[in-house]
């Protein structure tokens, strides 16, 4: 029988990457605000609920029976400011919006709740100090600084998770925080055309620099969702099944993914367990290893293609 997954934020640009993979592998349900997508296509399955509204009772009934839940449901300000002051308020909304989720989550017994976040929820670090070169790099067990009201929504995504996780309210909900780095198009011509065009500020240059260390294909972005949804063990040393930004995680380019909670479970990079038979050919803990390293490898050759990238004029 396969588990039942909630899906939230259904219609939009993560989840277009994501429906298929979750519906081959789950009973998937799925809600937005809308039923169609950026190109005003329907999207088939999609139920339109408003997460925001304080009214649980009006969507409980689509958590029963679910054991996991997706959370990608997000407001855009609508104004193009999502980094100005002004964000305040929509960004609140999404707070609660998250607040709504993992509460209702909490009363319907669902298992575990995957959380989208974001790398912009250490926004302070990168633009303070990454860009001064006073700072290599976001650890994982340092504080969700961010410098402006969409990361500060998002910090607060992965702190509203911790007491639902470490079981306050009577149950633990096992929780997985995944901070999305860049899931598009790295493609030099994306940076060529007006700056008020691409996805962030600054300049095109800049903007391809950040996108090249952010990365996250869609295949990785497929893998990483189904492994946050399937990976048995994420209880920490302390008994707080948290997997994500808080302690004991790696974080690789700009995206989190469970440390403790996925070496316990013998994963490798792949995402399969070691000693896992692969097409017939018997234990692949070796080639895990291989695979490993040969993911390490690219990284740093990234890491190689950015500095250079720097030094240009």
């Amino acid at each position: 029988m396969p588990k039942t997954v909630l899906l939230t934020g259904a219609s939009g640009y993560i989840a277009s990457q994501l429906r298929d993979e979750l519906a081959d592998r789950y009973d998937l349900r799925m809600l937005d605000v809308r039923a169609e997508d950026r190109a005003g296509s329907r999207v088939p399955g999609v139920e339109v609920v408003d997460l925001i509204d304080p009214e649980r009772s009006r969507y409980a009934s689509l958590f029963a029976g679910v054991d996991t839940v997706v959370h990608l449901g997000y407001k855009r300000s609508g104004t193009g400011g999502e980094r100005g002051i002004d964000a305040f308020d929509v960004e609140l909304e999404n707070v609660r919006m998250a607040g709504n989720v993992y509460r209702t989550a909490f009363e319907a017994g669902v298992r575990r709740v995957v959380m989208a976040s974001s790398n912009h929820a250490a926004d302070w670090y990168e633009h303070a100090l990454i860009h001064e070169r006073r700072k290599e790099m976001v650890f994982p067990d340092e504080l969700p600084l961010s410098d402006n009201f969409y990361g500060w929504a998002k910090a607060s995504y992965e702190l509203l998770g911790f007491p639902y996780a470490c079981g306050i309210f009577g149950r633990k909900i096992e929780v997985v925080l995944i901070r999305i780095g860049a899931p598009r198009d790295v493609s030099g011509s994306h940076y060529e055309g007006e700056v008020s065009e691409q996805h962030t500020g600054g300049t095109g240059l800049s903007n391809f620099k950040r996108d090249l260390g952010a990365h996250l294909s869609p295949r990785d972005l497929r893998q990483l969702f189904v492994r946050a949804v399937e990976t048995p063990d994420i209880e920490r040393a302390d008994g707080v099944p948290v997997a994500g930004r808080l302690r004991h995680l790696r974080q690789h380019a700009g995206v989190l993914v469970p440390g403790v909670g996925a070496q316990r479970a013998g994963l490798c990079a792949g995402g399969r367990r070691r000693g896992q038979v692969r097409g017939g050919r018997g234990p692949t803990a070796h080639r895990c290893e291989r695979e490993d390293r040969r993911r390490s490898r690219r990284r740093l050759t990234l890491a190689h293609a950015t500095r250079s990238i720097r030094r240009l004029p």
